[in-house]
């Protein structure tokens, strides 16, 4: 059966719809980032702005953030073990 050139046009629309959903995944990852490090000002602006996710993201978090309750459980979680390593004979 033969198709006829115009129905492989559809292609270039494809590669932009991919990219279009790449671009969303990525936004949306930093735009969670930038919620739980308590960046809630850069997070709204983001909305307009998205290269405000990207500047909250790579920023330091706030000290009442979730993200930084988890970190601080973490390095607890770390140093408990260690030193039930230390204490073990041997």
């Amino acid at each position: 059966m033969f198709f006829a050139a115009e129905t492989f046009v559809v292609q270039p629309n494809l590669w932009l719809l991919g990219l279009s959903i790449a671009l969303f995944v990525v936004a949306l990852a930093f735009a969670t980032v930038t919620g739980a490090k308590g960046r809630w000002p850069w997070f709204v602006v983001g909305f307009f702005l998205p290269i405000a996710w990207v500047i909250g993201a790579f920023l330091p978090a706030r000290p009442d953030s979730p993200w930084e309750q988890r970190q601080r459980r973490r390095a607890e979680l770390r140093l408990r073990r260690q030193r039930r390593a230390d204490a073990l004979p041997g």
